[in-house]
């Protein structure tokens, strides 16, 4: 069923750094346009080297899709967008496929058809034009999520509505050929089958604990089928295999009735991470964790900063990703953007990112100003030409690929804003994490200068702000100098996710000092580093007694304090390259 013909990215918008030569793609792609003839104009862009740290961003305004389409990709990199109905063939289940990282795409290619269920029997009924009954496609089961098993390289997708039915759309080449194969759903402990339909986030392989190899997806149960307001009862969950996707079992409820479509990571000690909508309530996302790969939930709370909407009433699928590193535990997060009037609801997803897990949310940025709708979020493999990107899909906002550096780069266009916790809107009946709170904590970024938005600095003791003029200095226009030369000095910066195992100051210490302490996130003392002396430093690197290095501390929040010493100068911190590059 592999279809040859390959059509490439079309309707590009590209977003690339102030000092980059290239300028936008000329001219209309056309359909049967060879990639190599698309790289010879000028302004492409092309691939991102692996690790770049030049920004890198482009969208596609995917038409024909259909409503649902999960993300995922296979062990050899292939990107696959899978999509349901959208055309003259509302049971069609489809896919496209990337096999260069998502510069060019094949044709639509079909997987299958939905699934007709009894619905009579099965008691998901009447279709009569009450409740659920308002849509006659729930009496078919169709495309669900997917998950792709890292051992065997199968991928697998689940075929369910608001009912489950016992098979899944499976391949074992990647996605080119696909086949519907039985398989066994056991019911979960209330009774009930689970339903990992589209609207949830891409299954997982567990890497760590006694359950490594398990395959885990995110599900929900929604008990009052027939009733327009059966959200209250429904709940999130998961379903797991221990046999490669034979046989599927049913995770303990999500512990809070009313929640419903969800996603699910591990994070690096084996804790599953799962975030979930919220249907019945206004507020934030709901948060739990497991110690069982995904058997039992503990620890319920409500995010404080995640908002689950707009509106502030129902809720919206978001997308949740975990960057495959052994190091650190970034996350990802899209969802529409909470600030925007209710008639304007679901528009502008924007894309937050976690360093600790999950803790705290400390920058977004839009992704496409406009509809919006569910979003997905996925990643690329190391070692394959998707490695370095990270995708995200919305139902009316097409599909973006990007890197880190783009994530995290400021940029004033409304495409692209960025945004730190303190600005970022929140549930109105929860506190804010901004710079006041103690749990903030600044991204990992290249540079951090004395003077910044978001402030760098957070107290300071006898010492003051100045203005400087050096070319040398890269723009950099303040710094801080002892008020009394003749005693020490402080400047203490807020939380930051440290960023790279090599820090570099920026400073004239003239015939005084500078020393460097690292603290951890309580306050407590880890080390203080050599003196630095001797002059202007443009990049002097930071060197630490005893054979110490931060190695061990990169991607966790940490404290840095800067004590100077007579008439010294400090103008800026410094990382050349990041922990993702």
């Amino acid at each position: 069923m592999s279809n040859s013909k390959r059509s490439a990215f079309p309707l590009l918008v590209r977003t690339v750094p102030c000092f980059a030569i290239w300028g936008s793609v000329t001219g209309i792609v056309k359909a049967d346009e060879t990639l190599e003839s698309i790289e010879s104009r000028p302004g492409y862009i092309g691939s991102p080297a692996i690790g770049s740290s030049e920004p890198f961003f482009e969208n596609w305004d995917q038409g024909g899709l259909g409503l649902h389409g999960t993300l995922s990709v296979a062990m050899d990199g292939t990107v696959l967008m899978f999509g349901r109905g959208g055309g003259k063939d509302i049971h069609e289940i489809f896919l496209r496929r990337s096999e260069d990282g998502g510069a060019t795409w094949s044709e639509r290619q079909q997987i299958g058809k939905s699934i007709e269920m009894d619905w009579k029997s099965l008691g998901i009924g009447p279709y009569d034009g009450k409740g659920w009954g308002n849509d006659k496609h729930f009496a078919y089961a169709t495309l669900g999520t997917s998950v792709v098993d890292e051992n065997t390289g199968e991928i697998m997708v689940f075929m369910t509505s608001l009912h489950p039915v016992p098979f899944m759309y499976k391949s074992r080449d990647h996605g080119k050929t696909w086949k519907l194969e039985k398989i066994v759903l056991h019911k979960d402990s209330r009774g009930f089958l689970p339903s990992p339909n589209p609207a949830h986030g891409p299954g997982i392989t567990i890497k760590h604990g006694p359950h490594k190899g398990r395959l885990l997806a995110a599900s929900h149960v929604m008990p009052d089928y027939r009733k327009q307001g059966g959200d209250q009862n429904s709940y999130s969950n998961a379903v797991y295999s221990d046999d490669h996707g034979k046989t599927w079992h049913s995770s303990e409820p999500f512990p809070l009735n009313g929640t419903g479509e969800c996603g699910l990571v591990e994070l690096n000690d084996g804790t599953i991470y799962i975030n979930t909508r919220t249907s019945a309530r206004k507020g934030n996302r709901w948060i739990a964790y497991s110690d069982d790969s995904g058997e039992t939930w503990r620890d319920l709370h409500e995010d404080d900063e995640l908002f689950d909407g707009p509106p502030d009433i129902y809720g919206c699928k978001a997308g949740l990703l975990r960057l495959d590193r052994d190091d650190c535990d970034v996350l990802l997060f899209s969802s529409p953007d909470p600030s925007l009037p209710e008639k304007q609801n679901r528009a502008n997803v924007n894309v937050w990112a976690s360093f600790d897990g999950g803790k705290t949310w400390p920058v977004n940025r839009l992704i496409k100003e406009g509809p919006g709708n569910y979003s997905w979020i996925t990643q690329g493999r190391k070692g394959t030409p998707s490695e370095g990107f990270i995708y995200v899909r919305s139902i009316e906002g097409g599909l973006a690929r990007f890197n880190m550096a783009w994530l995290l780069q400021p940029d004033d266009k409304k495409a692209g804003k960025y945004a730190f916790a303190k600005d970022a809107p929140i549930g109105k009946n929860l506190a804010r994490i901004g710079p006041d709170s103690d749990e903030f904590v600044l991204p990992p970024r290249h540079s951090y200068r004395m003077q910044q938005k978001p402030p760098f600095v957070k107290s300071v003791q006898n010492a003051r702000l100045i203005k400087i003029s050096n070319d040398k200095l890269e723009s950099i226009e303040a710094g801080y100098e002892l008020v009394d030369p003749k005693a020490k000095g402080y400047v203490l910066p807020y939380k930051i996710c440290l960023p790279g195992d090599e820090m570099k100051i920026s400073c004239d210490v003239s015939s005084g000092s500078i020393t460097v302490s690292l603290l951890d996130p309580k306050g407590k003392m880890i080390k203080t580093s050599e003196p630095i002396t001797g002059g202007f430093k443009m990049r002097e690197i930071v060197q630490w007694p005893n054979g110490f290095e931060l190695d061990k501390y990169v991607a966790t929040p940490v404290t840095v304090r800067f004590e100077l010493g007579g008439n010294a100068e400090l103008y800026a911190m410094r990382f050349d390259k990041l922990f993702w590059e």
